[in-house]
Parts: structure tokens; sequence; C-alpha cells
């Protein structure tokens, strides 16, 4: 669910941001987490489990919010919700590592946390405004 919010709040900051750097980031972001979402879609499919298809609920009601932003305002609230979203995950994936079970995702688990650590830090460092 993560990575589909992280590309369609992107796809919204490309459409909504005048920002140059705001814009790189969601870039980025959409190309990394589209990667990044083809690996446990082939993992599902492997072990004959099927992933959602949209954000969570929460996730939805962000993107509903983002939509009704433009300008600073957006670019604020964009990265406010990219790094709260980004450090959940990474919370997350370092939770599921202390006590995961399958091989498979562990080791996604461990390719994927230095690349949400990036990311987070990245959001971070986006403008204030």
């Amino acid at each position: 669910m993560s990575n589909l919010a992280e590309i369609a709040t992107s796809h919204l900051a490309l459409r909504k941001s005048g920002n140059a750097a705001v814009r790189a980031y969601a870039q980025k972001m959409i190309t990394d987490h589209t990667r990044a979402q083809d690996q446990p879609n082939a993992l599902a499919a492997r072990k004959g489990t099927k992933l959602t298809d949209r954000p969570g609920a929460d996730q939805r009601v962000q993107g509903d919010k983002l939509s009704t932003l433009s300008g600073a305002a957006f670019d604020a609230e964009y990265k406010k919700v990219q790094v709260a979203g980004h450090d959940l995950t990474l919370t997350l994936i370092k939770t599921y590592r202390s006590f995961g079970q399958d091989a498979d995702a562990l080791a996604y688990a461990a390719k994927t946390q230095p690349i949400v650590a990036g990311h987070l830090e990245m959001a971070q460092g986006l403008p204030d405004e």
C-alpha cells in the first residue's frame, strides 16, 4: 500500500507543485516505488497471494487532502506526508526484520530498508514552503 500511495501522491506533486526540488523528488518517488512494487507483486504471485491494488484508507484520505491544495500549501503537506509515510514504512520494515519468518520477504525487507531510509532523508530535506 505504501508504494501505491507514494506513486499516487507523487503524480499529484508533478501536477500541483511549481517547486523544482519537489517535482524532482516526486519523479524519483514514482520511478523508485514503481520498481519497488514490482518485486512484492512477483513474490506474492509466486506464493499464491494477491496484494492490494490501491493505497490504504488513511493514505487515500491524505491523497484526497493533497488534491485540494496547490502551491506552497501543497508542497508543505506533500513533504509532511512523505516524511510520515517513509518513517512509518521504515519502522515497519525494521519490525518485520526482527520477527519475520519468510526468507524471501526478509530478503526484500533487507534490500529495501536502506532505500526507504534514503527516501526519508530526501523527504526531510524538501523545502518547508
